[in-house]
């Protein structure tokens, strides 16, 4: 079953194409490297240095035909490090593999907050890269600091459409605002394409919906339509444009498809 799903994310090709593997000597690639990391996760959770065990345990080789001995934590670890590199391009490959595979509604999401507690001082962490500080952690841990993320997941599967990490003092507040910002350019515009076959939209002055919308006016969708008579009028072929959409006294802050 795991193996099923990994083969239809296309989850090694998606990491081998976005981190590719330059060490000609190893004998498997990251993504195949991650894709046994999410079977371990996906069956019998282990940290780094057991994932060799839980292989051996679990025919890893028999079923995925990776030998065991493989992934070692050092393996493990490299696999993990080229990844951090690509993670919000793998996570959107996959989570658009996952729409795609599965047919999922992605029309409403849910943004959800958690911390993860850990142990050190951290007093030489990467500024470049996310700092474990002091803050509220959801466990209650504040002997520890701790390191936050936020998921932005469609109702439907619960697949994540985007992720973010934060340092373990950042306000919720702050992280809300720039995740709502880039889940609306990841969005995009919705359109719509409105038909007008008589043309009394526009003339009738009431076309002021302040909306992004594909306007077909009579003409076009006479030529479509299959009418032989039409397609004499319109002629075979039609140059689209986008433009302002216009009607009377009202102007739709959207596009225009005229020929």
């Amino acid at each position: 079953m795991v193996r099923d799903l990994l083969v239809r994310l296309d989850l090694i090709a998606v990491i081998d194409r976005l981190c590719p593997f330059q060490e000609n000597k190893a004998r498997y690639t990251h993504g195949q490297v991650i894709a046994m990391l999410v079977a371990n996760r996906l069956t019998s959770p282990a940290p780094l240095v057991k994932v060799q065990d839980w292989a051996e345990k679990w025919a890893v080789l028999e079923i995925f035909g990776i030998e065991p001995d493989a992934l070692n934590d050092d393996r493990c670890g490299r696999a993990l490090e080229a990844l951090a590199e690509q993670a919000d391009a793998v996570v959107g490959s996959i989570a658009a593999a996952a729409i795609a595979v599965f047919g999922l509604d992605v029309s409403r999401f849910s943004w959800d907050l958690t911390s993860m507690s850990v142990y050190g001082a951290y007093d030489g962490a990467d500024p470049d890269y996310v700092t474990p500080k002091p803050g509220r952690p959801k466990d209650h841990r504040f002997d520890l600091k701790q390191t936050q993320a936020g998921f932005a997941t469609c109702g439907d599967g619960a697949v994540t459409l985007l992720t973010r990490v934060y340092d373990g003092g950042t306000a919720e507040i702050a992280q809300v605002e720039g995740a709502l910002r880039a889940l609306r350019e990841l969005a995009g515009e919705r359109r719509f394409l409105m038909a007008d076959f008589t043309d009394r939209i526009m003339k009738s002055g009431a076309l002021d919906l302040r909306i992004f919308v594909d306007y077909m006016s009579t003409t076009m969708a006479c030529g479509i339509s299959g009418d032989s008579a039409c397609r004499k009028r319109t002629g075979p072929a039609h140059q689209w444009r986008a433009g302002p959409v216009k009607g009377g006294s009202g102007n739709v802050g959207g596009l225009r498809i005229s020929c």
